[in-house]
């Protein structure tokens, strides 16, 4: 809170430095170092905002440590033993079922992995994190896709795809426990 108050602070020393004009022949106006003032305040005022929002975010000890704590990081194998599950049962599905299995993967699993993103990147680190993200990102665009061509009665391309999905999520569950 206080630093978003000396960033307010500071944009407005800052907009009150920079509106007068140099004098004639001169070429700078002489709240130049008024303006200054203001530009450091609200810098530093931004900098120290963001920190708290930070700590606020990961400071407290309700933030599970170590990846088998996260509850997050549980759903990437159940996620990838469902994606096997559907993938052995579907030639024995019609259409209505793909896309209910399809849309329960996604809301079940996908969903609230996508929605604490953050909190994965912080616990496996970004670059680890990125790569799950983005082995997870292409499963959710398979299934995605799976859904789309069930609707729209193209069951071969659910047939082609599907492997494809789990194997995506065989990657993200394997790059999230290194």
């Amino acid at each position: 809170m206080k630093g978003l108050i000396l960033f307010t602070i500071g944009i407005i020393i800052a907009l009150i430095g920079a509106a007068k004009l140099p004098a004639p022949n001169a070429t700078w106006s002489d709240l130049l170092p008024l303006y200054l003032l203001g530009i450091f305040m609200a810098g530093s005022g931004l900098w120290w905002w963001r920190q708290s929002a930070l700590s606020t975010k990961f400071g407290d000890s309700s933030l599970p440590i170590s990846k088998a704590d996260n509850p997050l990081l549980t759903l990437l194998p159940q996620l990838y033993d469902s994606s096997q599950a559907l993938e052995k049962q579907l030639p024995k599905l019609d259409g209505p079922a793909i896309v209910k299995r399809v849309e329960e993967l996604l809301n079940t699993f996908i969903l609230p992995i996508v929605a604490g993103r953050q909190e994965v990147i912080y616990i496996l680190g970004r670059q680890q994190g990125v790569k799950v993200l983005l082995a997870l990102a292409e499963g959710e665009r398979l299934l995605n896709r799976m859904w789309s061509a069930t609707n729209d009665g193209y069951l071969d391309e659910v047939y082609a795809t599907c492997p494809k999905a789990v194997t995506a999520f065989e990657e993200a569950y394997q790059l999230s426990r290194k």
